[in-house]
Order: C-alpha cells, then sequence, then structure tokens
C-alpha cells in the first residue's frame, strides 16, 4: 500500500467492467482517498480498454487471471456476471487479494461452503455483498435491540423492480429474482432476527419473454415473482417478496422490511426512512401521521453527494477499505461470510422447496 502524502492507500482492481462497476464502483472506489484505481479487466477487451480510457485507469486486462497476476494491487472488486463469481473469487484468494464480492456471493450451497473453506484458509478480507448496513438499518437494529418493540414476532420485507434490460444473464440459469433481488430482503430478515431454520418457497415466471435495451428479445429461464415462508426461533415468522415483474414504480425499485413486536413496529426502508410505532418516545424523531396514527419518523441524511447517483456506493467502499487498513474481518452488520453462507442456503433450499412442494430445514448459521 502507497500514497504520495502520506495517506495509505489500499491499490484496487476490479474484475468486471459492466453496469455496476461504471454506475457504482468505479466512481466510487476513485472518490475515497484511501484508495487508487489501478486496473481494470473483462473479457469483453474492448471494454476493457475503453473503461480504463475514461476513468483514466493506467492498466487494463481482458484476463483477470493476468491482471490477478501482474498488476500491482492490494484488493479486487469482483463484479461479474453470478455464475463466475466462484471461480473469480477462487483465483483472488490464491492470488493473496482482499475481495469485495457482487452479491450475491455464489450460486447454491455447495459453492459457498467451497468458497468458505478457502475464505478460512486464509488471512484475507472478504467482504461478499449485500451491505445492509445503511442507517435505516443500523437505526432499527439498535432500536429493536432497546425493546422498543417488545419482543419480534414476525417480519415481512421485499425488494420489487420490473427487471433489468441492460444484459441477457439475468434472464438465463442461475441468476432470476431471487438471486439477484431476493438476496437484499433474505440478508436484512436474517440481520434483524438471526439464522432461520426452515424456508418454504413459490416461484413463478410471469414475464416470459425480455426486450432488452439493444432490442434482443429474451426468453426467460427462470423465475421472475418469488415469496418466502421463514420460520427463525421462538416461534417468529417471516415472509419475503421479490420481482421482476411489476411495473409503475417511480424510481424503478422497492426495498422496505417491517418488523412486527409485542409493543410496536417499525417499517425501513433501503435507503433514508424510518417509522415507528411504540408507546415509548423514539429518541432524534418527529411526530408524523401515518396510516391514520401518530408515529415517530426518523430521517438520515444522504452519506455522501455521491451517494444517489453511485446506488450507495461511497459507505461500502469505505467500510471495505477499512477493514483492511485495519486488519479486521467483518462481522455483522458488515457484509461477512457466515451470513452470507446462510443467504445462500436460504435461497439454494427456497428454489428446492419451490421445486419439490415441501419445507426445507436449514443446518448453516452465524452470529448476528
Amino acid at each position: 500500500m502507497s500514497g504520495s502524502t502520506g495517506t495509505r492507500r489500499v491499490r484496487v482492481g476490479i474484475i468486471g467492467c459492466g453496469e455496476i462497476a461504471q454506475k457504482r464502483w468505479i466512481p466510487c472506489v476513485k472518490h475515497e482517498e484511501h484508495a487508487l484505481l489501478v486496473a481494470v479487466s473483462d473479457i469483453d477487451a474492448t471494454l476493457a480498454e475503453r473503461t480504463a480510457r475514461e476513468a483514466s485507469v493506467p492498466h487494463h486486462y481482458s484476463d483477470h487471471g493476468k491482471m490477478l497476476e501482474e498488476a500491482s494491487i492490494d484488493a479486487v472488486i469482483v463484479a461479474t456476471p453470478t455464475p463466475t463469481h466462484l471461480s473469480v473469487t477462487l483465483d483472488a484468494l490464491a492470488a493473496g487479494k482482499h475481495i469485495m464480492l457482487e452479491k450475491p456471493m455464489c450460486l447454491d450451497l455447495g459453492e459457498a461452503e467451497q468458497m468458505a473453506a478457502a475464505v478460512r484458509r486464509s488471512d484475507l478480507v472478504f467482504f461478499p455483498l449485500p451491505y445492509d448496513a445503511h442507517l435505516s438499518y443500523l437505526k432499527a437494529h439498535e432500536l429493536i435491540k432497546a425493546g422498543f418493540l417488545g419482543r419480534p414476532v414476525a417480519i415481512e420485507s421485499a425488494a420489487i423492480h420490473p427487471g433489468v434490460n441492460h444484459a441477457d444473464w439475468f434472464y438465463r440459469k442461475g441468476a432470476g429474482t431471487l438471486n439477484d433481488m431476493g438476496v437484499y430482503p433474505i440478508s436484512w430478515m436474517v440481520g434483524f432476527m438471526g439464522p432461520a431454520k426452515k424456508v418454504s418457497g413459490f416461484e413463478s415466471t410471469i414475464r416470459k419473454v425480455r426486450n432488452l435495451n439493444s432490442g434482443v428479445a429474451v426468453k426467460a429461464e427462470v423465475e421472475d415473482n418469488v415469496a418466502l415462508i421463514l420460520e427463525f426461533d421462538g416461534g417468529v415468522l417471516g415472509v419475503m417478496n421479490t420481482n421482476y415483474a411489476a411495473g409503475g414504480l417511480i424510481d424503478n425499485v422497492i426495498f422496505h422490511a417491517t418488523v412486527y413486536g409485542t409493543e410496536g413496529i417499525i417499517h425501513l426502508d433501503h435507503g433514508e426512512n424510518l417509522v415507528v410505532f411504540s408507546r415509548r418516545e423514539v429518541p432524534d424523531s418527529s411526530v408524523v401521521e401515518f396510516e391514520g396514527q401518530k408515529v415517530y419518523s426518523v430521517k438520515f441524511p444522504p452519506v455522501s453527494d455521491m451517494t444517489r447517483n453511485s446506488w450507495s456506493g461511497p459507505e461500502i467502499v469505505r467500510d471495505f477499505l477499512a477493514c483492511i487498513l485495519k486488519g479486521n474481518r467483518p462481522a455483522p452488520p458488515l457484509p461477512n461470510l457466515e451470513q452470507q453462507v446462510h443467504v445462500i442456503e436460504i435461497i439454494d433450499k427456497a428454489h428446492q422447496s419451490a421445486r419439490d412442494g415441501v419445507t426445507k430445514a436449514l443446518k448453516t448459521t452465524f452470529r448476528p
């Protein structure tokens, strides 16, 4: 790690130059004073070269293996399609690089266990998304632990999106809305309630043909409409819905969760809003009317001026770099190995449940 002004800087390479890298990771890494974007790679050599030129990145590669071997980097951000996550992550671990891995971590529990074994053999920072630790989530977690809801009894969550139109792999085997979108609310649910014990899954495909921005029509091979029921310790139940089928969304996406307790309710979204039904006064809140009732509302400022335009990326990169610089293994509420292995098992078993028509028991666990 180096820096001309004395600031320690993590030298970063990005694997995968698609939309998520262009809109989130490249601008956010370049924004961070503790990061230096050294190289990018993509199997599309033209895209890699253009990305490096437009972002003023000194090195570009069409083979991530060569980048791992030749570029002077400390860490990588893996932003490739999900089916490649296992092989690319194993390559990066073997090369001794810290890793931020795009969600979902991998395809199934078998891959997750293989990845986990390799991570545990290393002393590297492994930061598997999604990132739960947004301000609304942290505040909700604090209020739940402080007893503002009494004893939690149920949780609902949702991630709704009309469906992406920039790449066909989202509708091929190994993708689908549960893997791509459901991973967010599932991670929230287990973050709040702890590891789940059982899952029942229900899936359907509403929009069987997708018209991409390129003009190509793609026949969907995967589900675009999913509902899950989760059972937690103590009789707590959870319901999750995710789909790529809803339209009319003003900002194109909905992320929210509602936690029900014996003494109150918390409703939060993925960004800056949290509403609390409670008999106790909530600190640092204002009283507003919501669904005909007086409730406590907590609003949070954007993390930075970049937050909205980069899909909430600055805080994610900041926390990844901090783990590297401090030598800390990420633990909840930050993205961490054990929680995401559990999330992947839920997704894997939910697919099995939908196929077989039976509830599936879960074997993995983690410490929230």
